[in-house]
């Protein structure tokens, strides 16, 4: 969650999807037969390109030797094509990926080795993506060139690295970033946004008993904080039984860290971003270690997740001056002064030692997750420490090291989750989606309401595993006001219940409480809050639809239906933003059958409503009415 340098030269990005309508079905059905044939991996037509002592692939493959193989794994089948240059022995792999269930999806990393006993020719403008409409992910920068042909019905793309200038030595090899490349034919372009979202869901998420992971519910709080408080805090949980299933420690727990994020009124503060590198617990606040917090939420079936930014470390921080060798510096100047660093994870020493003090948090403390921020503009380090004929060598070890720092903790600790947080959102590309999970999906905060509406329906179809918070109980300290369990309430009024619904997804941050906290009404209604959410959280996994356009203006209405056709029913989600003057809207949901009856509660508030019959003839245009602004209602409907 903490935020101090925006990331300016990183463009993360999940997977572009570019995919064909109108003018361009012809050319989507073309992929559709082709996308997934051998056909695609001729050296003269492969979908990459690189030039290789100044002479571009195409002009090169054609005379290399070529090898195909076919491979089994428990995602599908792997088809492994090679291209290898008989002077210099460079060989280029591509490890193509085809999936069973979804027919129309290619996945593939290129490998580029040198065979050879000299260093090779120089390697440059490595694009493993070029000339099709499709897909890219990686963790690092990227570019992506479009054009438009003047035949009026294709569009090219381009993608990769965006500086690529180097020579590979001897036994070195490196890999580029995972193209995934999906067909679709049709005039939809919601329900091509639905089968990517299946693929997502099928392989490139945690699984949970081979089903995608579900989201937990979390509450937390601030690393510099007594531990006592915390254990207060988890007590009070226990005793009232407060459904939770995670609890989460923020920055600020390690090294001299004195106060909150922002505090500087106080005399002693001591921000937890100019301590990172003194990975030790706090003895002002943890005298005894962070060990016994682990211990007691472990004793009471809640899971532990801890804040750690291990790829940064202020210069005069322990772990720097004892290990100067593992981190980049970037050069000084007056706009960014030389005080943090970056851990070089493309070095093994580096990448093998911060691995080893993650996982000895990991068993030492009880966490059952690790959140793994990262806050800075690695550019500036990377860029410097390439040399003139090495230009991405830096980049790309680091990324390769990072996949690997991950899938070695996962490894090594079985059912661990990861929270990848990158100062809120900044890494969500397809190799991050398939390890972890995104709890802080963003440093803009959940206090906009607007905002985070905007967010859950942008993200559904790109992101489906990430976390919403309530901004009820959870933004009193931003609002200047008291938090609800302090007093009787009324708790459920309309706006309390839009508050807590907009933040409904795959996962849900809650306020449930305090140590001290003596209200039986509040303790039932965040157990009624919490229980309403575990019963529609199920419907987050289904296929989603967006029944009004995206928009953040406060007087429109949020319109959302998650629609589960294997068991043919669905959720609704209608929200009246806070300065709607409309009091009523027809709803539209998609893919009901016409003449089906169905069951449909209409929920205003968290006690169940009478069930209704009506056919899917009125079903697909219901009319809702909500009398107040703001306010929510859910909808369920079920097929008999």
């Amino acid at each position: 969650m903490p935020q101090i340098h925006p990331l300016k030269s990183v463009k993360p990005l999940l997977v572009l999807f570019f995919f064909a309508v109108s003018a361009l079905g012809a050319l989507s059905q073309t992929l559709a037969r082709d996308l997934t044939s051998p056909e695609l991996w001729k050296p003269e037509r492969v979908p990459f390109s690189f030039k290789y002592g100044g002479k571009d692939s195409a002009q090169l493959l054609g005379s290399w030797q070529t090898k195909h193989e076919v491979l089994s794994s428990k995602d599908g089948q792997i088809q492994r094509y090679s291209y290898t240059d008989p002077a210099t022995h460079l060989k280029v792999t591509a490890e193509v990926r085809l999936y069973p269930d979804f027919p129309g999806v290619v996945d593939w990393v290129l490998r580029f080795r040198n065979d050879g006993t000299s260093d090779t020719p120089i390697l440059e403008d490595i694009l493993p993506l070029h000339g099709l409409i499709g897909a890219i992910g990686w963790t690092g920068s990227w570019k992506a060139d479009f054009a438009y042909a003047g035949d009026g019905k294709t569009i090219s793309l381009a993608s990769g690295m965006i500086a690529t200038h180097l020579l590979l030595h001897p036994g070195e090899e490196i890999r580029t970033a995972r193209m995934v490349l999906m067909s679709w034919t049709g005039g939809d372009w919601q329900e091509s946004q639905n089968l990517w979202r299946r693929l997502l869901f099928a392989h490139y998420t945690p699984q949970e008993n081979g089903q995608p992971m579900r989201g937990p519910v979390l509450f937390g709080s601030w690393g510099s904080e007594p531990i006592s408080d915390k254990l207060a805090y988890i007590q009070w949980v226990h005793d009232h039984k407060i459904p939770v299933e995670l609890y989460a420690v923020d920055a600020g727990w390690y090294g001299d860290s004195v106060g909150l994020e922002n505090d500087p009124t106080n005399p002693n503060w001591n921000p937890w971003w100019k301590n990172r590198g003194d990975w030790f617990p706090s003895p002002r606040y943890y005298p005894n270690g962070i060990h016994p917090l682990g211990a007691a939420l472990k004793a009471d079936g809640i899971g532990f997740s801890l804040w750690i930014e291990p790829e940064t470390a202020m210069e005069s921080k322990k772990i720097a001056r004892d290990h100067p060798d593992w981190f980049l510096h970037r050069p000084v100047s007056q706009s960014a002064p030389n005080t943090s660093l970056l851990a070089n994870l493309g070095n093994p020493a580096a990448r093998q030692g911060l691995t080893d003090m993650v996982s000895d948090f990991i068993t030492d403390f009880g966490m059952t997750w690790y959140r793994q921020d990262f806050n800075q503009g690695p550019q500036g380090y990377w860029k410097p420490a390439d040399t003139p004929d090495r230009i991405g060598m830096t980049e790309i070890g680091h990324i390769e090291g990072l996949y690997k720092m991950w899938d070695d903790l996962l490894a090594r600790h079985p059912g661990l989750r990861i929270d990848n947080c990158a100062s809120g959102g900044r890494r969500l590309d397809i190799e991050m989606l398939s390890r972890s999970f995104s709890v802080w999906r963003t440093d803009y905060g959940f206090l906009d309401t607007l905002a985070e509406q905007a967010q859950t329906q942008a993200l559904a179809f790109w992101v489906p595993e990430n976390m919403g918070f309530e901004t009820y109980s959870m933004g009193f300290e931003n609002t200047a006001g008291s938090p609800p369990w302090n007093g009787p309430g009324p708790y459920t009024t309309p706006e309390h219940l839009y508050l807590m619904r907009l933040g409904y997804d795959a996962g849900y941050g809650v306020g449930p409480g305090a140590a001290g906290v003596n209200n039986d009404a509040w303790v039932a209604w965040i157990k009624q809050a919490i229980a309403e959410y575990r019963e529609v959280q199920p419907y987050f996994y289904g296929d989603f639809y967006p029944l009004l356009p995206y928009s953040r203006d406060a007087e429109a209405w949020t319109a959302w239906q998650w629609n589960r056709p294997e068991s043919k029913d669905g959720l609704m989600m209608i929200l009246r933003r806070p300065k709607s003057p409309f009091t009523q809207i027809e709803v539209r949901p998609r893919h009901l059958n016409p003449d089906a009856t169905y069951e449909v509660e209409i929920r205003a508030g968290y006690d169940k409503a009478p069930v209704r019959e009506m056919k899917g003839s009125e079903l697909a245009h219901l009319p809702i009415r909500l009398g107040e602004s703001p306010s929510s209602t859910l909808i369920f409907y079920r097929q008999k």
